[in-house]
């Protein structure tokens, strides 16, 4: 089956939803969702099993017994990753299944060990939806949110994680897509707004140091109206913007304000200081990542409004606008290469930033 995939820009990383088989997937860490004695007997554990092997059972027996949102960590053997991750989302000696809590202990560990572990890219199912029957939407909440705070932590190896979705239950294909990429997209919006105040309250003190006080009013009104927004995204889940993808996009006047203010500064900063050219640059990234972003979730309400229709009924007008938000998205996307390129040339671009 071919679906598109929806990816997110958080920081130097990527967030990425898609429909399909987990052991196709090359990413360099595959996550399974087993019981405390990682029977491998159904779902995503049992695919994996069926692919990798018996080698993987061998290296799962050395790790048991274990409890509750614990992960072992086995080889990969025949398919095309170093490792599976095995999240313990099923306790059978407490008789207990998973929660949200359990759900972001296990991402948490998943993506602490893959940057210990110096992986790049990890690929995660929709832990605990399957034996262990969590509600979509609590587990899409929970494993997104952690997702994107990492990420947006700047790790120092990771930089590509994939949701890779296998739909069942009261969800077609499509739905369950269209779920996670809004929890993607919430999720997305709280870590850009936090970043985006950030820079903006860096701009402010380079524009008070200069003696710019225009610009720097501006600024502080623009980071007031961030956090303000932030305020109130921290308090949004997507189960709450189901089908009303507007109700977060409160982000999208800020950056524009942002992109200007970085635009105007640029004029009035010493070019040659690397600081603060670096510091205009981030402003301008950051708010291009964001747009890109919201620009991402508006298509997919347009996909919604279209999975509405059948195949042959789908009106012109979204037919065409959904061409055009693409164009849209590819054209942020080269903005956004073209500013990435000019802080490489500076030469201050490294994990942290």
């Amino acid at each position: 089956m071919t679906t598109r995939a929806s990816s997110y820009l958080i920081g130097d990383c990527t967030c990425t939803v898609m429909f399909g088989n987990l052991v196709d997937v090359p990413a360099d860490a595959l996550v399974s969702s087993d019981d405390s004695y990682l029977s491998m007997g159904g779902g995503v554990s049992a695919a994996l099993y069926f692919v990798g092997g018996e080698q993987v059972a061998i290296d799962a027996r050395k790790h048991l017994p274990l409890a509750l949102g614990d992960v072992a960590v086995t080889s990969a053997g025949r398919l095309p990753a170093k490792y599976i991750f095995h999240g313990v989302t099923i306790d059978i000696a407490q008789q207990s299944g998973p929660n949200t809590d359990c759900l972001r202990q296990i991402v948490l560990r998943c993506l602490s060990l893959a940057e210990a572990l110096r992986l790049r890219h990890v690929a995660f199912p929709a832990l605990g939806t399957g034996t262990g029957s969590l509600p979509f939407e609590l587990a899409a909440d929970a494993i997104t949110t952690v997702l994107a705070d990492f990420l947006s932590g700047r790790p120092r190896y990771v930089r590509e994680v994939t949701v890779v979705l296998y739909a069942h239950g009261i969800y077609g294909p499509s739905e369950a897509e269209l779920f996670y990429e809004r929890a993607v997209a919430v999720a997305a919006q709280r870590t850009d707004s936090r970043r985006l105040r950030e820079l903006v309250e860096e701009l402010e003190v380079l524009l008070a140091r200069i003696g710019s006080e225009p610009l720097r009013e501006r600024a502080l009104h623009l980071r007031e109206g961030i956090a303000g927004a932030e305020a109130a995204l921290a308090g949004v889940s997507a189960v709450q913007t189901w089908g009303k993808i507007d109700e977060v996009d409160i982000l999208e006047p800020a950056t524009g304000e942002a992109s200007d203010l970085a635009r105007r500064s640029a004029a009035v900063v010493d070019w040659e200081d690397i600081k603060a050219r670096e510091t205009v640059l981030q402003l301008r990234l950051q708010s291009l990542r964001t747009q890109h972003n919201i620009l991402i979730g508006n298509r997919n309400q347009l996909e919604e409004r279209k999975a509405k229709y059948g195949p042959t009924a789908v009106p012109l007008e979204v037919e065409n606008a959904l061409l055009d938000i693409v164009a849209e998205i590819t054209a942020k996307e080269d903005e956004i290469r073209s500013v990435k390129s000019e802080l490489a040339r500076l030469g201050t671009t490294g994990p942290g930033r």
